[in-house]
């Protein structure tokens, strides 16, 4: 019962090493590449809200056929 009990303890303290080296990486990773991260959040923002007016007009457009479809009816 003991060996188990300790194979236990073993894997949460791997699992715990595991997820600090997986945090460490990630916060490594955007420490160095922060200005491309940036630089790409900065590029998508007029693309989704060029994407975002594009489908509000299909919507809009969409609603004004059947709208004027259901007049006519």
């Amino acid at each position: 019962m003991k060996n188990i009990e300790r194979k236990l303890k073993l894997f949460k303290l791997q699992k715990w090493i595991v997820n600090s080296v997986i945090i460490a990486v990630v916060l490594v990773a955007i420490y160095c590449f922060w200005p491309f991260i940036l630089m790409l959040g900065l590029y998508i923002i007029p693309i989704a809200a060029a994407v975002i007016c594009f489908l509000l007009i299909a919507v809009l457009f969409k609603a004004y056929k059947y709208f004027s479809n259901k007049n006519t009816l």
